[in-house]
């Protein structure tokens, strides 16, 4: 190999080493999230971001329509944080009328107001299937809870709800 050519490789490293350099300097970086969710017969389990750096776990219980979540405490890794509301009031069905349910997380960064709980960047939808009516429940978050160790129980906000369906389908 001639000293011409291995001059040129040296300056295509070189080059490429400072081109990538000034890309992930220049061009900003993208946070990923990803989410879980799992459900068996009268369960579904889920899992969202509360805030860039932690996220929570949200279980509902398809028989007595408990929505309940945690958030592990980035100090001691322990739940600390709690919520819990009940669907089945919210949605306004008849537990009785064995409904049927599916949820999922998303992602919203929804306005913060003057409180120390803001809106954490999940959003929960339950969906009844039988009558069709789809609720979204946000998550009260305070940033500082990462640091404090001792529980704290909090509802969940019903941010809104309505039908997805026009008619309603009775249960077989």
């Amino acid at each position: 190999m001639n000293e011409n050519q291995n001059r040129k490789r040296w300056i295509w490293f070189v080059g490429g080493v400072v081109t990538g350099i000034a890309l992930s300097v220049f061009l900003p970086a993208a946070p990923t999230y990803a989410v879980a969710t799992q459900g068996v017969d009268n369960f579904a389990l889920a899992t969202g971001p509360v805030d860039n750096n932690i996220e929570g776990i949200y279980f509902l219980d398809g028989l007595t329509g408990d929505l309940k979540g945690a958030v592990i405490n980035l100090a001691n890794g322990q739940f600390t944080t709690y919520y819990q509301t009940n669907v089945l009031k919210d949605l306004q069905v008849d537990g009785a009328k064995q409904p049927k349910f599916l949820m999922v997380t998303g992602l919203a960064a929804i306005r913060h107001g003057p409180s120390q709980a803001q809106p954490g960047l999940s959003v929960i939808y339950v969906m009844e299937v039988n009558s069709g009516v789809l609720a979204a429940y946000g998550v009260p978050w305070n940033g500082g809870r990462v640091n404090v160790t001792t529980a704290q129980y909090n509802p969940f906000i019903l941010l809104n709800k309505t039908p997805m369906r026009n008619v309603a389908v009775r249960p077989q």
